[in-house]
């Protein structure tokens, strides 16, 4: 039986699963020879480098509409207006999608206040500052 029938689950393991030559070798008992071969025939390198810059655009998307929700809650919250719940639900939601989300310890933020339904100027200021660079 032909080895082609392992290509296209070699192909998502390597663009996908961001597997190794190696590791996908291992999982499909198809020789390295043959996963270059392909690599290369088929341009699999870069079919992963357009995967990641479609990623990078979008993260830098979904960065600038942060950054828009967020003055525009703060703007709210400035000028003692209530701050809509589905504009403060969308930005707490999509604050998780950010990448650098991990530098940001929200649990020991959310321990240490109890939680008022509203988003306080300095936790809108310190997300602007470790997310934005803004100041």
């Amino acid at each position: 039986m032909s080895k082609m029938k392992y290509y296209k689950q070699a192909e998502a393991l390597f663009l996908q699963d961001n597997l190794s030559v190696d590791e996908i070798c291992k999982n499909l008992n198809v020789s390295r020879r043959t996963l270059f071969y392909w690599r290369e025939k088929y341009e699999w390198d870069k079919k992963k480098a357009a995967k990641f810059a479609k990623k990078e655009a979008f993260s830098k998307e979904l960065q600038g509409f942060v950054e828009k929700l967020m003055a525009k809650i703060t703007t709210d919250m400035q000028n003692k207006k209530p701050v809509n719940q589905s504009e403060f639900y969308t930005l707490t939601n999509l604050l998780k999608y950010l990448p650098d989300l991990v530098k940001l310890e929200l649990k020991e933020q959310t321990q240490n206040t109890k939680p008022t339904g509203q988003l306080s100027e300095d936790f809108i200021k310190q997300i602007e500052k470790e997310f934005f660079g803004m100041e």
